[in-house]
């Protein structure tokens, strides 16, 4: 396919990276890349790519647009404004539920002789194909009761539960919108082999812990370029769905392969096949390699990145700025609620017979300053770990 329309995509941005720290991925072991280069020592990644500004994109008239609300808060005197997935939590719905559709596109992505097959069982390695895990898990299995800071969220997904979590004050039995969910609606779709030019990817290990890296740069620009149209024109692909690309044990550097690891990301760019209305997307890895420990594996990135997403779309929603915890090393200002708890999980989820990880999230009420809190239990995260909101950064 020509990149030449295509090349005038703009990126709104890529964002919410889920990333390894020196202390987990150090431990990567054994094998030579697929360029037979030397594993590098890995350092802590805040590679963000922000909107140019805090106004949110306007929907083209008349084109397909995710369902989202706006409102604002006030801290110290500033303003904030966001926009959030789903409708306005904060009135009166009468019909408060909102589904969104996600179709998600494995890759089977090949770097130099390997390849990273989602859909494909490793024989020796797992027992179902991470496709499978995938659907199976609590991201879109509605099977799971999930208790939060004391709060019974009930059956549902762990996002949505999430969410009804963090604005406790108006979901609870005795709020405005006790019915309120933003639930995910799994779509399979045909699975999409990339190869992967040499110099943009490496291997890491062997065998069950053989772990693929592809540069982000790269790999950005080729699923917004060249996957985007062909989604769009063979799976309905649009602007109100959140396409999800499915990677197996396939991460992310940044330009270098010092520069690794992300495990995922969210993003949104302009869509010039719909009147420039704003996409949203998400490559997430599956993590099944084990090598990263900690937590950090199978669902673990999806929920930090579909939590990301719903709380931030545009990725451009401000807030008073915070650090110096989770993977930010120094001072952030924006609604991306798992960065600060990176490598802190929920408590296990056990689905089919499989066990789950799933990281925590942090409450809307924690980044801006509210006292009390809006969430479940009056706490700031949805396990309990932040009982109070964000410090001042710096």
């Amino acid at each position: 396919m020509s990149y030449s329309k295509r090349s005038m995509r703009r990126a709104v941005g890529a964002l919410g990276l889920l990333v390894a720290c020196s202390a987990v991925v150090a431990s990567l072991t054994g094998g030579a890349s697929a360029s037979d280069s030397p594993i590098p020592h890995f350092k802590v990644l805040t590679a963000v790519r922000p909107l140019p500004s805090t106004s949110s994109p306007v929907p083209a008239s008349g084109t397909p647009h995710l369902k989202t609300w706006s409102s604002s808060v006030s801290v110290g005197g500033t303003n904030y404004p966001f926009k959030m997935v789903g409708k306005k939590v904060t009135t009166a719905l009468g019909s408060p539920s909102t589904t969104v559709t996600v179709p998600v596109i494995p890759l089977i992505i090949k770097i130099g002789t390997n390849t990273f097959d989602p859909t494909h069982l490793l024989s020796g390695c797992e027992t179902a194909t991470a496709q499978t895990r995938f659907k199976r898990s609590p991201i879109f299995d509605k099977s799971t009761t999930f208790t939060m800071n004391g709060v019974n969220e009930g059956a549902t997904q762990y996002v949505d539960a999430f969410q009804r979590a963090e604005f406790d004050k108006f979901t609870k039995a005795s709020g405005i919108n006790p019915g309120y969910h933003v639930l995910l609606k799994y779509v399979q779709e045909p699975a999409i082999t990339v190869t992967v030019p040499a110099g943009d990817g490496t291997t890491f290990g062997s065998g069950c812990s053989l772990l693929g890296a592809v540069e982000i740069n790269y790999f950005d620009a080729f699923v917004q370029n060249t996957l985007f149209p062909q989604v769009e024109a063979s799976d309905g692909v649009n602007p109100a769905k959140f396409p999800l690309f499915l990677t197996r044990s396939v991460v992310w550097f940044d330009t270098v392969t010092s520069n690794c690891c992300i495990l995922g990301y969210h993003g949104a760019f302009n869509n010039p096949d719909f009147g420039g209305t704003p996409q949203t997307y998400s490559p997430t890895d599956m993590e099944l390699s084990g090598e990263f420990g900690g937590g950090i594996e199978d669902t673990s990135v999806a929920a930090h990145e579909v939590g990301e997403w719903m709380d931030d779309p545009w990725g451009n929603n401000p807030t008073p700025l915070w650090g110096h915890i989770g993977q930010v090393s120094g001072c952030q200002g924006n609604l991306e609620v798992g960065d600060p708890l990176t490598g802190t999980n929920f408590p296990d989820v056990i689905v089919n017979g499989y066990t789950y990880h799933l990281q925590e999230l942090a409450f809307f009420s924690w980044f801006y300053h509210q006292s009390p809190s809006w969430g479940a239990g009056g706490k700031f995260s949805n396990n309990g770990t932040f009982t109070t909101f964000a410090a001042n950064c710096p």
